[in-house]
């Protein structure tokens, strides 16, 4: 790949992790809108950004998310390695996902950065997935899922903290047992929230609308390049 390759796919990454943001924070509005218009949104929203006197680069801080790849190392693990392993990292992931909605939630309803990320950063979990999650009008979770992160949590707490029980051979073969399961478990429970968060965000129109994005993007590029 050329250097300007490399920096054409690093700028498209740079511009659709913008566009998604917006979307997140409730900046565009999906619904059932076409959308030429939900790109034409965002188009303005750079327009503004960039005529803004006070605009300087130095103001955008790209945040990267390492979500796709501690799902792929969890499911690589769930496959052929240690399910407690696989499990460690789903539950790092999906403490993620549960963060991250909690903070485009907060945003979306008015709140700013200094108020939110404290309650983030003190509630365990199952807070966050119950009280916090009702406050915020966002879709109960079942108890059934519940119980599973909740498992879940309590192996990735036991292998983190160095809480390995001596066993006997009887005992660790259930122990491995309950892992297999819940191991297996997880990747529905991910499906789970990732639909959750693309009729949250998105309006069910995820795949196609950033299909669309990309295709739009595709195109400039090929007329800034004398492409008919």
């Amino acid at each position: 790949m050329s250097d300007a390759e490399v920096l054409n796919e690093f700028r498209r990454a740079l511009v659709e992790g913008l566009f998604r943001s917006c979307v997140r924070d409730g900046d565009i509005e999906i619904a059932n809108r076409p959308a030429s218009e939900i790109i034409a949104d965002f188009d303005e929203i750079l327009r503004e950004m960039v005529d803004d006197p006070g605009f300087s680069g130095e103001q955008v801080h790209p945040i990267f998310d390492h979500g796709d790849k501690l799902l792929s190392r969890a499911e690589s693990e769930l496959s052929t390695g240690d399910p407690l392993i696989s499990i460690v990292f789903y539950v790092i992931w999906l403490e993620h996902y549960v963060n991250g909605t909690l903070a485009w939630a907060f945003e979306r309803q008015g709140h700013t950065r200094d108020a939110y990320f404290p309650i983030i950063r003190q509630l365990n979990i199952e807070i966050k997935l119950t009280a916090t999650w009702k406050l915020l009008g966002l879709p109960e979770v079942s108890r059934e899922k519940l119980a599973l992160i909740k498992q879940a949590i309590e192996l990735r707490n036991g292998f983190i903290h160095y809480k390995w029980p001596a066993l006997t051979h009887r005992e660790a073969d259930q122990q491995k047992d309950r892992e297999r399961r819940i191991a297996a478990e997880m990747p529905s429970l991910v499906s789970h929230l990732l639909e959750l968060e693309n009729e949250l965000l998105w309006s069910g129109r995820e795949e196609e609308i950033v299909a669309a994005f990309r295709e739009d993007v595709t195109r400039r590029e090929s007329r800034q390049d004398g492409a008919p």
